[in-house]
């Protein structure tokens, strides 16, 4: 389905949806493979006024799931506004169990069975991830190593 892109005479800003996703378009000097400038065209922008994810900073966790290796976070939005709490989960440890962290055996959830005193921790306090919002039960979701802390001896 083609654009039918304003005439640039009267615009040179355009914004145009399709299918739930918006892209911004605007007209000036297109680049050929080579970077040199070419005629003007309309170029679309690698951004949206209603982005798809946002950046966030970890406030703390929430909860423990179900005694694994496995927290509900919370978060402050950063950008695109500022301000607006929520709470989400990490990708990450999505298949972490009661006897397995990160593929790693474990016990009591978190410390791991090879290395004794050394244990998978929650993502940090003021850590900035980019959550991803699904649509879904269950909610938001980021991607951020956990810290594996401990001590030699």
């Amino acid at each position: 389905m083609p654009i039918d892109f304003p005439d640039p005479g009267t615009t040179t800003t355009y914004q145009y949806t399709y299918n739930g996703i918006t892209q911004n378009w605007i007209w000036g000097a297109s680049l050929d493979v080579d970077g040199a400038s070419g005629p003007s065209a309309w170029i679309a922008q690698g951004y949206s006024t209603n982005p798809t994810f946002k950046i966030v900073k970890i406030t703390g966790t929430d909860s423990q799931v179900s005694n694994t290796a496995k927290w509900v976070y919370d978060y402050e939005e950063q950008h695109p506004n500022l301000g607006p709490e929520g709470t989400a989960q990490n990708l990450y440890e999505v298949n972490n169990t009661e006897t397995k962290a990160y593929g790693f055996p474990v016990n009591n959830s978190q410390e791991l069975d090879n290395n004794p005193n050394f244990f998978v921790k929650p993502v940090p306090t003021d850590t900035i991830v980019a959550i991803i919002p699904t649509g879904y039960g269950g909610g938001e979701w980021f991607m951020a190593p956990n810290p594996i802390t401990g001590n030699c001896g």
